[in-house]
Formats: structure tokens, C-alpha cells, sequence
């Protein structure tokens, strides 16, 4: 009985890291998406066609993807202490939620920006169907930072040898 609750309790703790990573990811990427938007409608957004507003939408895009290890690590570095004591448990939580987490990000930031690009319409600039590998592919390198952090924090955890 007693094994079954630690398990339990295992699942919780691994359910619970995941959520926050993947949350902090969804969190940014909306923040990321609704400053795109604002920002293509400050500059005259008009319907995708204008020069400025492809500029804007190409920076955020840009943006969205890079930030992705930087939100891994700090995401990671925050929910490793409260993650099972097994290093290959909570880098796999960690690694598996920033990837996740990267993909919801981007797609998030995508649309809203792609919104404000088609003046509204969902129209977009970017064709999601299309870029869903490279998504895919720029997902990985957070998913490494991810697992990589979460090691950085086990190590300074333990105690020295």
C-alpha cells in the first residue's frame, strides 16, 4: 500500500513539473504573439501586404524560436527541485514538457501574429501545416537545454563527494 501511494505521489510530482513547464511555454508564447499583434496594428498592419508588417511578423517569429532554450532552462531550473529524486524521471519531464511547450509557444505566437498580419481573418503568413518540421526540429534544442538544466540542478544538489 504504502509503495503504491509513493507511486502515486510520484505521478503527481511529475504531473505537476510538467504542467508548470509547459504552462510557463504557453504563457510567453501568448506574451510573445499579443506584442507581435499590437505592435503589427501600431505599425499599419494592412492585410499582410505591407512591408513593415512582414518585417515585425519575421522578428517575432524569430523570436518566439530563439527564446525557447532560454524559457527550457529557466522553466527546468525552477521545476527540478520539486520533480522525482530519478535523474532520468525528471529529465525526461523536463525535456519532454519544453519540447511540448516550445511547439505550443511558437504555434500560439504564430497565429496571434498571423492574425494581425491578415487583418484579422486567421489568415496568417505562415502556413502551420507547412512548418510543423521545422517546428519540430527547432523544438529539440529546448528539449536539450531542458534535460541539460535539470542535470546542472541535480548536480548542485548533491552533496560533494
Amino acid at each position: 500500500m504504502s509503495q503504491q501511494r509513493q507511486s502515486s505521489d510520484t505521478g503527481a510530482r511529475v504531473a505537476a513539473g510538467a504542467a508548470f513547464v509547459f504552462g510557463v511555454f504557453a504563457v510567453v508564447g501568448i506574451g510573445i504573439g499579443l506584442t507581435g499583434y499590437i505592435m503589427i496594428g501600431e505599425l499599419g498592419g494592412d492585410g499582410g501586404g505591407g512591408l513593415l508588417s512582414g518585417i515585425v511578423s519575421l522578428v517575432v517569429y524569430l523570436f518566439a524560436a530563439l527564446v525557447g532554450p532560454t524559457v527550457a532552462c529557466l522553466a527546468s531550473v525552477r521545476a527540478a527541485p520539486s520533480l522525482p529524486r530519478s535523474l532520468s524521471v525528471a529529465g525526461a519531464t523536463t525535456g519532454a514538457a519544453s519540447f511540448v511547450g516550445f511547439l505550443v509557444m511558437v504555434t500560439v505566437a504564430l497565429l496571434l501574429v498571423g492574425a494581425a498580419s491578415s487583418g484579422g481573418d486567421g489568415g496568417g503568413t505562415v502556413d502551420l501545416a507547412e512548418s510543423i518540421g521545422t517546428l519540430v526540429r527547432a523544438g529539440l534544442p529546448s528539449a536539450l537545454v531542458a534535460v541539460v538544466a535539470t542535470l546542472f540542478v541535480r548536480m548542485l544538489d548533491s552533496p560533494a563527494a
